[in-house]
This record gives C-alpha cells, sequence and structure tokens, in this order.
C-alpha cells in the first residue's frame, strides 16, 4: 500500500513538474506571437498614419470620436469599467476566488486600439498585461486536470509576464516588474518561477519575429562620472514630486468625472476635446503632436536630440494633462509607459541645467525614477531602462534617482488595486 501511495505522489510531482515548466514556456511562445501582431497593427501602422496626418481639424476632433467610441465599447460590449488594464491583472491577483473574463479580452483590446489610434495618450503595456494574464488565465481554467495542484493563478501570472517582455523585450524587467505591481512595497514570491520561464520564452518568440534589437537604440555606451551621481538625485527629487502631482491630478479628474452621472458622454467630449487642443499646441511647438499615442516617438525624439527649454516644457506638461484626461474621458490602456515619457522629458530638462555629452544618459534616469514613483517599481524601473535601450551604465544613477523618487512618493501610487 506504501509502494502504491509513492508511487501515485512520484507520479503527481512529475506532473505538477511538466506542466510548471511546459506550460508557462508554451504560453509565452502563444503571446509573443500574438503581443507582437498587436503591437505591429497598433505602434507602426495605425500610429504611423496618426503622426504622419496633418491636417488639424482632423487631429482637433479625433480624440474626441476615440474617447466617445472607447466609452461605448466599454459600456455596451463590455460589462466592465476597468480602463487601467493593469489594475484588473492586480486585482485578479489578490483575489483567489475572482477569475478574468475571456469574454471581454476582444473588446478591450479594441476599446484600446480606438484610444491609443485616435490620438489618446495610454500605454501598451496595459493591454499586452491584459491579453496574456486573460489567456493565460482562460488555458489554466480549461485545463484544471494539468494544472491540479498549482497556484490557481499560476497561468494567469505566467500570461501577464509574457505579454509586458514582449511588447518591450525586456524578459527580466518583466519578471521583475510581474512580481513588484501587486504590492506598494514589497515583491510577490508566488510569481516568481511561471514569470522568469513565460517572459523567456516571450522575448525569444518576439525577438526571432521582429528582431533582437531593444526598443530603443542609443548610439553609444559610455562611462558616468562625478556630475552625474550629484544630478541623479535632482532628478529623482523631481520625479516624485511631479509624480505625485500626476496621481493627485488623475484622482480629481476621476472624481470629477463621476459627478456628471448620466452625462458622463458630455465629460468624455470635453476631454476629447482639450486632447486635441493639446495635441495641436505640441504640433505648433514641436513639430509633431507628441501628446497623441503611447509615446514612442517623443522618447525617440528625446532620446536623440537635445531641445530647447520650451519644448521640453510643452512637451511635459502636455503628456501629464492629456494622460489623465484620456483614462478619465473614457479611455483604455495603461498608464506605465506614459510614465516613462514623463520620465524621459524630467530627464532630458536636466541637459539643459547640467549638459552631458550624451544626451541620452539624463532622460533614462530620469524614465527610471519616474516610474519606480508613479508604479512603485524601483527595481523594475531601473532594470526596464537598462534592458530597453542595452546600456547598462545607467544602472547606478538610476538606482540613486528611483530610489530618492520612490521615498518621497509615501504611500501614493497611481494604482488602486495595489496593497501593503
Amino acid at each position: 500500500m506504501n509502494i502504491s501511495v509513492n508511487a501515485l505522489n512520484g507520479s503527481f510531482h512529475r506532473k505538477n513538474l511538466v506542466a510548471s515548466i511546459a506550460g508557462p514556456a508554451v504560453l509565452g511562445m502563444i503571446i509573443g506571437a500574438f503581443i507582437s501582431v498587436f503591437v505591429f497593427l497598433v505602434k507602426d501602422i495605425l500610429l504611423f498614419y496618426l503622426y504622419d496626418n496633418r491636417n488639424v481639424w482632423l487631429l482637433f476632433f479625433l480624440p474626441s470620436a476615440g474617447l466617445l467610441v472607447s466609452g461605448l465599447t466599454r459600456r455596451f460590449l463590455i460589462p466592465s469599467k476597468e480602463n487601467m488594464l493593469t489594475e484588473e491583472y492586480i486585482l485578479v491577483y489578490h483575489s483567489p476566488g475572482r477569475r478574468m473574463s475571456f469574454s471581454n479580452l476582444f473588446g478591450k483590446l479594441a476599446s484600446t486600439i480606438v484610444t491609443i489610434a485616435s490620438g489618446g495618450s495610454a500605454g501598451l503595456e496595459g493591454p499586452s498585461i491584459y491579453a496574456g494574464a486573460n489567456i493565460g488565465e482562460a488555458v489554466q481554467h480549461r485545463s484544471r486536470k494539468d494544472f491540479e495542484g498549482l497556484d490557481t493563478h499560476f497561468m494567469m501570472i505566467a500570461g501577464a509576464a509574457a505579454g509586458f517582455a514582449a511588447l518591450f523585450k525586456a524578459p527580466l524587467t518583466s519578471a521583475i516588474f510581474i512580481m513588484e505591481v501587486p504590492y506598494k512595497n514589497g515583491m510577490s514570491s508566488r510569481a516568481l518561477i511561471p514569470s522568469l520561464i513565460a517572459s523567456a520564452s516571450s522575448y525569444l518568440t518576439a525577438a526571432f519575429l521582429t528582431g533582437p534589437d531593444p526598443i530603443f537604440l542609443v548610439a553609444h555606451k559610455i562611462r558616468f562620472d562625478l556630475l552625474v551621481l550629484l544630478i541623479a538625485p535632482m532628478i529623482g527629487i523631481a520625479s516624485g514630486i511631479f509624480a505625485r502631482l500626476f496621481v493627485r491630478f488623475s484622482e480629481m479628474l476621476a472624481a470629477f468625472r463621476s459627478s456628471f452621472g448620466k452625462h458622463e458622454y458630455a465629460f468624455s467630449l470635453a476631454c476629447g476635446l482639450c486632447l486635441g487642443g493639446i495635441g495641436l499646441i505640441t504640433l505648433a511647438v514641436a513639430g509633431k503632436p507628441f501628446s497623441y499615442g503611447a509615446g514612442y516617438t517623443q522618447i525617440k525624439f528625446l532620446l536623440e536630440n537635445n531641445p530647447s527649454a520650451v519644448v521640453l516644457i510643452t512637451l511635459f506638461a502636455a503628456r501629464m494633462i492629456a494622460t489623465p484626461l484620456t483614462f478619465a474621458g473614457g479611455g483604455t490602456g495603461g498608464v506605465f509607459f506614459p510614465l516613462a515619457v514623463l520620465g524621459i522629458t524630467v530627464g532630458a530638462f536636466f541637459n539643459k541645467i547640467a549638459y552631458f555629452q550624451d544626451v541620452s544618459l539624463y532622460p533614462l534616469i530620469g524614465l527610471s525614477s519616474f516610474l519606480a514613483a508613479g508604479y512603485r517599481t524601483p527595481l523594475a524601473a531601473v532594470t526596464f531602462a537598462a534592458e530597453t535601450t542595452g546600456n547598462p551604465y545607467v544602472l547606478i544613477p538610476a538606482m540613486i534617482a528611483s530610489v530618492i523618487s520612490f521615498l518621497i512618493m509615501g504611500k501614493n501610487g497611481i494604482s488602486g488595486q495595489q496593497r501593503d
């Protein structure tokens, strides 16, 4: 009898071992391919035509139309009001008996595409994490026997990591972010194994399909000097202060929208018109409507150029206002990447104060510190700057700035679902 029980236990453990390795690996390949196609559609086709457009009337009214369509999509096609999509992953993560709704997946992806392609300021990481987590949980739910004994959200965690890794080609950052993001000041060990396996598999798939280059190519790698170490805390202080203002403004707009009740579509229209006006201002000042879309074009512009203070202030104020307006107006997407764009712009401004020959260094420090404060993910913020540019020299000053901004942020953060 003991021999029979031991044999059964051995079979159970072998089954768990296969499921815990093969499951995330295969899922990572599927999500990697899916997100690569999704990103190509939005970033390389729709946003390309948006930025290439010079019809000022279309640019002005397009965000209003996008927010109205996105809001109608979420109201009538998707029985869920959550529009910051990473938030839904965090909510389900902390709720063992709760599941993501697979029936909402394509409606929310469509809402995201409409929001971003029409000029809303939102990131692609939200739908990427949401799609990966949703597909992963659906796989585990439909094959419960194969994952018996594992965490009920095991494949959801793996899918979320795979979505992030495929989007940014940053497998290490993906694993760290998925472990950090559920909590305000800690990390989740339960997310380690599925995140690492799925991130690696997803990255390899995305790299095979679209190439292995980092998403932001920085021309050269150089050593930083003592001045950079002195400037880094200043960038951290600025990032922490502005990240708190960003969160506060977002909360105020969300509360203001709630007060409209049945007239929320009038509020969406007003937000869209404001977005259109902001886009035309950035077009006039900087030559492109940089406040529109996820922000890839703005980051590329700031990593390669050293624009005037007027341009930098305009771009920063535009993104600072446009992102909360997008979500308050009913848009769907992610807020991680808009925070990165704000950080890049803060860092770029310090080239005006203490010029450094590599115009990309201070922006990368700002990227890390703003993300560390806004999303309360300091480790992921630091590795993100290094991995997405292929430049590890930024790590030390980014660590200094990120710790300072994280401390200044206090208990604040853009996520309402994170727990202590």
